[in-house]
């Protein structure tokens, strides 16, 4: 009896991989299947600015749009202007469309090159669109900023006037979508020719939500447009304003205004895990700081870098602290404001410090659990039930105010 042949049996994912290949093969023009591994992760622009980087995964990134909302004067003109200067001076181009205003002596005080700096300069957000995208399908803009959304008016508008301009009749939703559909497709054709496509910054207003409860009292505070337009956003950034930090009286008596705390916090990111919240203080004119041996510091005016680094560098690990007492980068201090005057005057130790944060902030944005990042990730069999207090609607476990996942 002859013996049987035995059928070898196809999985049903070589089916599929064979099926694309066809498909592929088929296909004129645009479009194709590929494998998931085979999609390249998108680069990341550092922005300079550890308190926002920590909280999105790394830096902006590229092909994606950031959106940065908030109430007015919470920093979100500045978070823009810092992050085109941190684009210049790593060699990159940027371009922008500021219809809220644009000083040329602000803008260099935050350090952009106002000479290498492209500016659209129209009333309507159409004409805006049309200039800046077709600079990002030419592959010659790293970093396209528009500020903001709700302050470009459209054509149609324009046309109008505004007392026969009606609600949901063409306004500012509709330019939305528009904005995000279009900056969407340009950062694709610009992938799709084998150009570098640019990170988006889309800076928005918040509006009074009506019907909304908020744990921090009413009104809820919502960024404007439909419901539908929150879904083009990958990264979104919330915005507040915090203390103020006054000088010393002087001799008349009063206190002036040295600069302020913003708080940051990341209520949609589809790169990195979300809902992490950061903070850094900007000081708008140059201070004098004492230290504890008495010695004074003069201070540029910005944002206190020092002071950055050592709440990020406790977070993260890298500064290795044994109750009152910190060591790292050859210098160990008792206190943190003995540590933090060291760090002001040795320059090296604080760039040093500040490059470990941002490679240990990209590590932690990799692990699926909010768990410390130096911990390998354990299977899901072996790992504790959650608390109760976590399964009845707590914060997550571990989350760290600085954005720096932990274990608590």
């Amino acid at each position: 009896m002859a013996a049987k042949k035995k059928v070898q049996e196809i999985s049903k994912l070589d089916r599929l991989k064979a099926l694309a290949i066809e498909i592929n093969s088929d296909l004129k023009g645009d479009g194709r299947v590929v494998l998931a591994s085979e999609i390249e992760v998108p680069d990341r622009i550092p922005t300079g600015i550890l308190a926002l980087d920590t909280i999105i995964g790394g830096g902006l990134p590229r092909g994606q749009l950031t959106e940065i909302y908030g109430e007015e004067s919470s920093g979100k003109s500045l978070l823009s202007l810092l992050s085109i200067a941190a684009v210049q001076r790593a060699g990159g181009t940027a371009a922008g469309a500021f219809r809220e205003g644009y000083d040329v002596r602000w803008a260099a005080r935050q350090g952009v090159n106002n000479d290498d700096l492209c500016r659209v300069d129209t009333s309507t957000g159409d004409t805006a669109l049309e200039i800046m995208m077709t600079m990002v399908e030419q592959g010659v803009v790293d970093l396209a900023v528009l500020d903001s959304f709700q302050s470009f008016g459209t054509a149609k508008e324009v046309e109008k006037g505004i007392e026969q301009e009606s609600m949901g009749g063409g306004g500012a939703n509709q330019m939305w979508g528009r904005i995000m559909r279009r900056a969407y497709a340009a950062a694709n054709m610009a992938a799709n020719r084998g150009d570098t496509p640019a990170a988006w910054i889309g800076i928005s207003q918040v509006r009074a939500a009506i019907g909304k409860y908020s744990p921090h009292g009413p009104p809820y505070p919502e960024p404007t447009g439909s419901r539908a337009i929150k879904h083009w956003k990958a990264i979104s950034v919330q915005c507040k304003k915090g203390e103020i930090h006054f000088s010393q009286k002087q001799k008349d008596d009063k206190r002036r205004i040295l600069g302020r705390t913003f708080h940051l916090h990341c209520t949609k990111n589809k790169t990195a895990p979300p809902e992490r919240v950061s903070q850094f203080t900007y000081y708008f004119q140059s201070r004098v700081e004492e230290g504890p041996d008495g010695t004074q510091l003069v201070l540029p005016p910005g944002i206190d870098y020092a002071d950055e680094a050592l709440r990020l560098g406790k977070a993260y690990g890298c500064i290795e602290t044994s109750g009152a007492w910190m060591e790292g980068y050859g210098i160990r201090k008792q206190g943190n404001e003995a540590f933090l005057w060291a760090l002001r005057n040795d320059i090296e130790a604080l760039e040093a410090l500040r490059l470990d944060i941002a490679e240990a902030a990209v590590r932690a944005s990799l692990w699926r659990s909010y768990g410390d990042h130096r911990r390998p990730i354990r299977s899901p069999a072996s790992r504790k039930p959650a608390s109760r207090r976590t399964m009845g609607g707590g914060s997550p476990r571990g989350a760290e105010t600085d954005g720096s996942p932990r274990e608590t």
